[in-house]
């Protein structure tokens, strides 16, 4: 916000935390409550972007204050230690993204430049690696279809899927893998209206999705915004579609990679 003289709005399905959250960052941003500093332009948007109704009313909601969005980030998922359903992690992260982006993107400024921002997770590679190579190829396809994605969002981890049992690469896995094909299914969808499209992993960040005893190991939420920060503000058209690390570097979506790692060249083992 303060940074880039944005304003931002904040979206949260419970209004009483979303509105503690949205002080949260006026007080960081301005440095305390006792500060003089000018205040950051955060405005809460009350959506739970796991029901349609209530996607479709925050965005009518903007309507009426004849808003223009310059970007959108999907940063809301569910999971690991929230010990929810798999039905819901896909819904939440998969159909979430999609709810928003398409009753969002009529806000998007069509004068300039847009982009999409959606958060996604090392856990998505991770469960692409666990996979026969066939399936691979299809979760690594910049052509795949939204039908695709859809109906593998609706039929989930099957009873022989190699990932399935493992909190960490089964259900949420697969969300994040099809949130990255969801990318590049907006990235050349919507390219000849300017619309830019990104995927990342923040990095194992120590928020309460994490299970508690895997914390330890998380940086702090402050060290979780480096890719993010790189999608809206300097990746190129050129790389809208593309998956990023923790590092705001390229990342496959096939395999893990850790920051620090070299970028990855694009370059696919079966396409070789």
């Amino acid at each position: 916000c303060k940074d880039h003289g944005a304003k931002v709005f904040l979206a949260s399905r419970n209004a009483e935390r979303g509105a503690a959250a949205v002080q949260q960052v006026k007080d960081h941003c301005s440095g305390g409550e006792n500060n003089n500093k000018s205040p950051v332009a955060v405005e809460l948007l009350v959506m739970d972007v796991g029901n349609d109704d209530s996607v479709k009313a925050a965005a009518e909601s903007l309507v009426e204050k004849s808003v223009t969005l310059h970007a959108i980030v999907n940063n809301a998922g569910t999971g690991l230690a929230h010990t929810t359903t798999g039905a819901d992690i896909l819904n939440v992260n998969v159909l979430g993204p999609k709810r928003v982006v398409e009753h969002f993107m009529p806000f998007l400024d069509p004068s300039e430049e847009t982009r999409i921002v959606n958060v996604g997770s090392g856990a998505g590679p991770n469960y692409v690696k666990k996979q026969p190579q066939e399936r691979q190829e299809r979760l690594c396809n910049p052509d795949i279809s939204l039908k695709d994605i859809v109906d593998t969002c609706k039929v989930g981890v099957t009873d022989d899927d190699p990932a399935k049992g493992d909190p960490f690469t089964s259900e949420y896995g697969l969300s994040k893998a099809l949130l990255a094909c969801y990318t590049m299914y907006l990235a050349k969808t919507y390219a000849s209206k300017n619309v830019l499209a990104y995927c990342l992993s923040p990095g194992f960040i120590a928020t309460e999705i994490i299970p508690e005893n895997f914390r330890g190991r998380g940086k702090p939420v402050e060290e979780g915004t480096v890719s993010i920060r790189h999608c809206l503000f300097e990746a190129t058209k050129e790389q809208s579609g593309w998956f990023f690390g923790s590092d705001a570097k390229r990342s496959p979506l096939h395999v893990l990679r850790n920051p620090g790692e070299p970028e990855f060249d694009g370059k696919l083992p079966w396409l070789n």
